[in-house]
């Protein structure tokens, strides 16, 4: 998670979807540049991707930023984003897809590249989901509250078969004990609920996110 300005003992818990959209395209960034290098290294190593296009930083990082000057400039009509950013989201999915298909063919680095593909699919979904659905405030929360939180995903664009069946998805269902009569296979929660805890998880902290003790604390009273 990218650090943020300010002090982490001065955080709210206000729901502000420009922040968490910011702070998606923060991680979306970070982890599709570690995918580009790990695809680049090998491509050039082993010859084994034919279509390198989607790889290269300068179209990630251009489409990212094409995202956030389209959130920077819509201030007063959030209601047009969804229109003016399906472009550059489309191209990163295209990127995604990619990647899925390289995936097998990178079997030495399969595990970690598995990983990135996963929080930047799950984190596109979100971002995309957002923009449909037209989440711009906390109230419009409750329009999707009738979809569980992985069928919403899905219904975005995430990887049914390896997005939605992995442990940072799981964490959050067990986190919230999100289960029907508490049967593992019967997930649920609604979407909204669960975007908005994992909105305020991902967008509301100030400095880092977690930090790490300097010192050893167990004689501490």
């Amino acid at each position: 998670m990218p650090q943020k300005p300010g002090n982490p003992s001065e955080a709210n818990e206000v729901f502000n979807f420009k922040n968490i959209l910011q702070t998606l395209l923060a991680m979306l960034k970070k982890w599709s540049l570690k995918i580009n290098f790990i695809l680049s290294v090998h491509s050039k190593e082993q010859n084994l991707l034919a279509n390198e296009t989607y790889y290269k930083e300068k179209h990630i990082k251009y489409n990212i930023k094409e995202l956030k000057n389209l959130i920077r400039r819509t201030n007063t009509h959030p209601e047009k984003l969804e229109k003016i950013t399906n472009g550059p989201i489309s191209q990163l999915r295209k990127y995604l897809d990619n990647v899925l298909s390289g995936m097998t063919e990178l079997s030495s680095v399969n595990l970690n590249l598995r990983h990135l593909y996963i929080y930047s699919d799950l984190t596109l979904s979100v971002f995309r989901g957002i923009m449909n659905d037209k989440i711009f405030h906390e109230d419009d929360l409750v329009k999707i509250n009738n979809i569980d939180f992985s069928k919403w995903l899905e219904k975005h664009g995430a990887n049914p078969k390896i997005s939605l069946n992995n442990g940072p998805l799981k964490s959050l269902y067990d986190a919230l004990f999100a289960y029907e009569n508490g049967n593992l296979l019967k997930p649920n929660i609604e979407a909204g609920t669960a975007l908005r805890v994992s909105g305020l998880f991902m967008a509301s902290y100030q400095g880092g996110l977690m930090y790490k003790m300097q010192v050893n604390n167990k004689g501490c009273n």
